[in-house]
């Protein structure tokens, strides 16, 4: 018998698999493990509450534990006391390989004109891990966009004033912030309508906060990114109003987070579950 203790939040923690690699590499005197003929036994099964169960199970990271590694799982009810029925559970919030099983374009609409032809400020708004800022970063590289944004100048202020420079300057701009409310929005759409009516278009990231939330950690385990906290992501979630005409923007876009991979062992990670 071998107890593992994962004492922290990182990538030992049930539904990834640190404890597992640890267990295969280090734990098992160099046993090859037969997945097929092994189970994995957990209560953290994300089992609804019914007139049978008094109440819904705490969590479901047992089960993504299992499917991250590739074991059969069971609950305890099934492997010690003989049921049969599986229990009605989940949804999880987010299945990676759900989400990239489905093919995308990258703008809807896909014929989206980028960049544009005329000199523009492109207004971003999404959560922080939804892939904005990469967005951002590629039309800086690729077309000559200026990004503003807060993490680096500090103030809506000084991004407001960033943003002018540049639109004096011929070039366009790009918005770099999550922009979640009308009211962050409206300070480019004034500031265009004083330049001169520049036009603003505004491009909405499609991520979701449990999307997002699986790219933060991803980020964070794998890719040396900083750790965003959820209560960051729920504060976007509560201010969020979806951007409208209305508001004065010339089109609105959606851009779909496509993933991308340096190897097939970095794709192989993203497939894990992160949350549950």
């Amino acid at each position: 018998l071998q107890v593992y203790i994962s004492i922290g939040d990182a990538r030992y923690r049930k539904p990834l698999k640190g404890m597992w690699e640890h267990f295969v590499q280090e734990g098992n005197g160099e046993v090859e493990i037969d997945l097929e003929s092994s189970v994995f036994v957990g209560d953290a099964a994300g089992r609804h509450k019914t007139t049978d169960r008094v109440r819904k199970d705490h969590s479901c990271a047992d089960r993504l534990f299992a499917r991250n590694v590739g074991l059969p799982f069971r609950t305890p009810e099934q492997f010690f006391m003989g049921q049969k029925a599986e229990e009605a559970w989940g949804p999880v919030p987010f299945c990676p390989h759900e989400y990239v099983s489905v093919e995308r374009t990258l703008l809807e609409p896909k014929d989206t004109p980028l960049p544009s032809p005329s000199q523009e400020i492109i207004v971003m708004v999404g959560f922080p891990g939804s892939g904005k800022s990469s967005f951002a970063r590629r039309l800086e590289e690729e077309h000559g966009y200026v990004a503003v944004n807060r993490d680096t100048l500090g103030t809506w202020q000084k991004c407001v004033a960033e943003a002018k420079s540049a639109l004096c300057a011929g070039k366009s701009v790009v918005v770099d912030n999550t922009n979640p409310d009308k009211e962050s929005r409206r300070r480019y759409i004034i500031l265009a309508e004083e330049m001169g009516k520049v036009p603003v278009r505004c491009f909405n990231m499609t991520t979701t906060m449990h999307h997002a939330t699986h790219n933060v950690k991803y980020r964070l385990l794998y890719k040396g990114g900083l750790g965003i906290s959820s209560m960051v992501l729920r504060m976007h979630a509560s201010k969020l109003e979806p951007p409208s005409l209305s508001e004065g923007f010339k089109s609105i876009v959606n851009v779909n987070f496509i993933p991308e991979f340096e190897s097939e062992d970095d794709k192989k990670k993203y497939f894990q579950y992160f949350v549950e």
